[in-house]
């Protein structure tokens, strides 16, 4: 088993080394390769063993390929049509995630829900830019959960391949954005519905909400964006001046929310409870100190990570500590 997950990932990482996506159609070599299988392991002896499971490994990494390669193929399909680009689109959606500020504006993740402009095909997630009209009028007090419509001019994001440099347009690709654009500020938009109810769209408010508290306690303090990044993932919140500091000293890792942090957390979390629990004979009784810190320990993970925005390194801290989680109330 611990050699066909490696297969598979071993495959996984092959696609990544590819210059371009291969062709889906050669997925036809898994057939004789399960039919080799099978032949294999229907044999008696050593050798027929060893065949088996080469084989398996064979078919396990060639499947993690052109999984890896069907997932690149899904995700570039939902990319703006070329003939819509620099076109004006009349959209309906909601803002998905926390507004940050930028230059003359504000920058915000808006889920498409309709496109009403006749022939109109826009992927479903999209980053605009609401720019300051001017003449006094500010923008709208955007937040997650709104719904809007207003109209958007929308391009294929894109970025410089500089060696080392950010890969803005992989990034993108990464959060399944797959159109940049702004606002048309001189066209008619209106707020549809104040709070959209979806889970989603509900944490990202309690986010807002929490940076917001933050923001306002620790007002004027140089520390205050470091504070509102280790708290919910915001890293717009650190000053330029200060996130060029932490580059040049090699600590800028440090800023966004890892599997140590979320570590750290539910570490804390697990001591306390397990220390307290087992001042109480009734709740020791009930339940093991070892089976209720560890879910405490979860629980404080699972919330740290919500909170942070569920990003990759915090999903993946939250599935190791919950396989820890269990093995302690295995034993426990």
């Amino acid at each position: 088993m611990i050699l066909n997950v490696a297969a598979l990932i071993a495959g996984a990482w092959w696609l990544q080394q590819q210059s371009q996506l291969p062709d889906l159609t050669d997925t036809a070599v898994l057939v004789p390769l399960g039919a080799l299988w099978l032949f294999a392991a229907h044999r008696k002896g050593a050798a027929a063993g060893i065949a088996a499971r080469a084989i398996a490994a064979t078919a396990f990494a060639v499947a993690g390929f052109f999984w890896s390669a069907a997932m690149g193929y899904w995700g570039l399909a939902r990319a703006l049509p070329e003939p819509w680009e620099g076109r004006d689109i009349e959209l309906s959606g909601v803002v998905a995630e926390m507004t940050q500020p930028a230059e003359r504006g504000v920058r915000f993740v808006f889920d498409v829900e309709t496109a009403y402009t006749p022939g109109a095909e826009v992927p479903p997630r999209i980053s605009l830019t609401w720019y300051q009209p001017g003449d006094g009028v500010q923008v709208p007090n955007l937040h997650p959960g709104q719904r809007w419509r207003l109209s958007a001019r929308l391009r294929r994001p894109h970025g410089n391949a500089n060696p080392g440099g950010f890969d803005f347009e992989a990034w993108m690709l990464e959060r399944g954005i797959r159109a940049v654009g702004y606002v048309r500020g001189d066209a008619p938009a209106a707020l549809i519905e104040a709070r959209v109810n979806r889970p989603a769209y509900v944490l990202e408010r309690a986010r807002e909400s929490v940076r917001a508290r933050l923001l306002r306690a620790l007002e004027g303090r140089p520390y205050a964006g470091v504070i509102v990044a280790l708290a919910v993932g915001d890293q717009h919140a650190i000053p330029p001046p200060q996130w060029r500091v932490f580059t040049r000293t090699g600590v800028n890792h440090l800023m966004s929310i890892s599997g140590l942090h979320i570590t750290m957390v539910a570490s804390l979390a697990y001591l306390l409870v397990l220390r307290l629990w087992r001042w109480s004979e009734t709740l020791t009784l009930a339940l093991p100190a070892v089976r209720a810190a560890a879910a405490a320990g979860l629980a404080a993970a699972l919330a740290y990570a919500a909170l942070s925005g569920f990003a990759v390194p915090a999903q993946r801290t939250v599935f190791m500590l919950a396989i820890v989680a269990v093995a302690l109330c295995w034993v426990g």
